[in-house]
Formats: C-alpha cells, sequence, structure tokens
C-alpha cells in the first residue's frame, strides 16, 4: 500500500459513491481475460461454461488521455500513455481500490515485486508493487492517494528505473466525476 509522505490531504470521499464489488480483471468471451479494457486469450476451457454472462465494459466518460469504464458495479478509472503504457483505478465498495500500472515493454512474471514511487502535485507515495498473471502491476492504495490524484495537477511514477509521468489530472477528476454521476443514476 502507498503511505503518505505527510499529512495535509483533508477527507473529501469523493470516491465513496463508487460502489460495487472489486474487479481487478474482468472476463471478455469465453477463454479470454481482460484488464484495461484489452483481452488476451487464456487456455481453453474444459467445459462450456453455463454460468451467467460476463458483464462488458463500458465506457461511461472520456476526457483527454483518461477514461472512465463501468464494468459491472465495478468503476475503473484509465489513461492511456502514447507508447502503449496504462495506468488504471479500480475501484469497488466492497475491496480497497487498487492501481494497476502496464508497459508493452515489461515481461514480468506473476508474483515479481517492486518498489514504486509516485509524487502528486509534490506529495510522495511509495510502496510495492506485485505482478499480476497477465505482466500488469497491481499497487494497493488507500482514500488518501484517490482524493490527492482526483485533486491534483500532475503526477510522477518511477518504477523499474523507468519514469511516467500524468498530466491533466483534471481531465482525471473530470472523468471520475462522470463517473460518480453515472453510478448515481444507474443506482436509482
Amino acid at each position: 500500500m502507498f503511505k503518505k509522505s505527510r499529512n495535509a490531504l483533508l477527507a473529501l470521499g469523493v470516491l465513496a459513491t463508487l460502489a460495487g464489488p472489486f474487479a481487478a480483471a474482468a472476463s471478455g468471451a469465453s477463454g479470454q481475460v481482460c484488464y484495461f479494457g484489452e483481452c488476451r486469450e487464456t487456455a481453453a476451457p474444459a467445459a462450456p461454461a453455463r454460468s451467467a454472462p460476463s458483464p462488458e465494459a463500458r465506457m461511461v466518460a472520456k476526457q483527454g488521455e483518461w477514461t472512465a469504464l463501468a464494468i459491472g458495479s465495478a468503476s475503473m478509472i484509465v489513461a492511456d500513455f502514447q507508447d502503449g503504457s496504462k495506468f488504471a483505478v479500480v475501484i469497488g465498495a466492497s475491496e480497497k481500490p487498487v492501481v494497476f500500472l502496464s508497459a508493452p515493454n515489461w515481461r514480468l512474471k506473476a508474483g515479481q515485486k517492486a518498489a514504486i514511487k509516485m509524487q502528486i502535485d509534490g506529495e510522495t507515495y511509495e510502496g510495492t508493487a506485485v505482478a499480476t498473471e497477465l505482466g500488469n502491476l497491481q499497487i494497493s492504495v488507500d482514500e488518501d492517494f484517490l482524493q490527492a490524484l482526483y485533486r491534483g495537477r500532475s503526477a510522477k511514477i518511477e518504477v523499474f528505473r523507468e519514469s511516467f509521468t500524468l498530466v491533466n489530472l483534471a481531465d482525471a477528476a473530470a472523468v471520475m466525476d462522470g463517473m460518480i454521476h453515472y453510478r448515481q443514476t444507474a443506482a436509482r
């Protein structure tokens, strides 16, 4: 989990209204697993699935490089980098929020750990990321981190001697607002 380097944030609770179970990975078509809205083939199932169909990702809002996706009752806020890297926050009411980071040049093994540092407008968060079975990094975060992201102007992520810069965090806040509105309207 990221830990704050100083206590300067007020409780905002902006994302507390995003309801639903946590969904780090959403299922695509039979035999696929999806992260960040992209699906990859998995091993073929032994028998046809007889369960209810998987929820599909629905784009709720888009502004700049940021997109808000609803996957069932989970919410995903995604930033796409020009090099194909992706940053995503997945939010559900029953679990802690999780951040995912991927880069096309990474060849990570499931369970591989990496030190990660993120600065949002000078506020430093540090933690350990763990690679998923699909080679993305997963980081548990807390509400303070989400509030800093929502309020911030820019952020810088450092991991594996690489650096990623998130600009226009106001666009991220706008798609978060769009997701909150979507969830509130859907709950009526």
